[in-house]
């Protein structure tokens, strides 16, 4: 997958480090994965969540030439 992709999956916590590290996508989406029930979110997988993203190493510089900067 290249960097121009979404990564649509039940993201949480405990799998995002990993499905970044392989898929190495630009976007992701984590909806349903941190819900308790179709449409009520769960503050507490979202924190969780949101710590995990906050851990992860910064992606690599984009790559810049004359003409895309």
């Amino acid at each position: 997958v290249g960097r121009k992709a979404t990564l649509v999956a039940a993201l949480d916590a405990a799998n995002l480090p990993e499905a970044v590290r392989a898929s190495q996508a630009a976007g992701l989406d984590a909806s349903s994965s941190l819900e308790t029930a179709p449409g009520i979110k769960n503050p507490d997988a979202i924190r969780a969540f949101l710590e995990a993203a906050a851990a992860l190493p910064p992606p690599p510089a984009s790559f810049v030439w004359k003409g895309n900067s």
